[in-house]
């Protein structure tokens, strides 16, 4: 009971934030979803339901799941946009993240 009683609150918690102003926002939004995802999960396996109550849960688990692959999409195209303006200024790339501390001139 534990693990669905958390999950909720940290779902009723969410509600109002479907979408992220920011990449920053949008991670930390999808990572709090995931593991209410994970606590969803467990509460199925550790305890039995009314089937009113496992409906619920399961209807509760896809919009998690919807929301987290729309983030994980939006997240993907972030990371190419910010890519792509780093090469295109010119800005060196070490193991898929920009080299701290790099300077240049901008050629006019």
């Amino acid at each position: 009971m534990k693990f669905l009683d958390d999950a909720v609150d940290i779902l009723e918690q969410e509600k109002d934030i479907l979408i992220a102003d920011d990449v920053k926002g949008l991670v930390e939004i999808t990572q709090k979803k995931e593991r209410v995802f994970k606590l969803l999960e467990n509460a199925l396996k550790n305890r039995s339901f009314l089937p009113s109550e496992k409906k619920e849960v399961l209807s509760r688990l896809e919009e998690i799941r919807k929301l987290n692959e729309r983030n994980m999409h939006l997240l993907s195209v972030a990371k190419a946009l910010n890519e792509y303006t780093l090469k295109i200024c010119g800005i060196p790339m070490l193991e898929g993240k920009p080299v701290q501390n790099f300077s240049f001139e901008a050629k006019i």
